[in-house]
């Protein structure tokens, strides 16, 4: 068990196994606020884990697969809660919104057509999706 401070600011405290993150490890984002904890393996996020985003404080809990979310719950703060499938951090295939008006969205997500507004993430790092229909 030990901490890592890295050049951008961004820190790792948790479990190690031949100098990479492994086992279970918190790794938060300087820049963005945002905090990862949950299983490692080989320095990526893989096992299940919560991220929390320091921006709008809303949450994922679910299952990573080599530094991706897969399957999870994504709780909106005062919006929505999202249950289903992602892809590359968004809602992606079969999925349920359920909004605090109380409805309900079913169906299969795709993927947003990118745009010139679109920013890349930081590798490793969870965009909230932009959602519309």
């Amino acid at each position: 068990v030990g901490k890592m401070v890295f050049p951008n600011g961004n820190t790792y405290e948790g479990e190690w196994f031949e100098n990479k993150m492994q086992g279970e490890g918190t790794y938060t984002y300087k820049q963005a606020g945002d905090i990862y904890s949950g299983s490692w393996f080989a320095d990526k996020k893989h096992g299940p884990g919560t991220y929390e985003f320091g921006a709008d404080s809303s949450v994922i809990t679910g299952e990573w697969v080599e530094g991706q979310v897969t399957t999870g719950q994504w709780v909106l703060k005062n919006a929505a809660v999202y249950e289903g499938e992602f892809k590359l951090g968004r809602p992606f295939g079969a999925g349920k919104f359920s909004f605090e008006s109380g409805l309900v969205q079913t169906g299969s997500y795709a993927e947003k057509k990118k745009t010139d507004e679109d920013e890349p993430a930081e590798e490793g790092e969870v965009r909230p999706p932009n959602v519309s229909w």
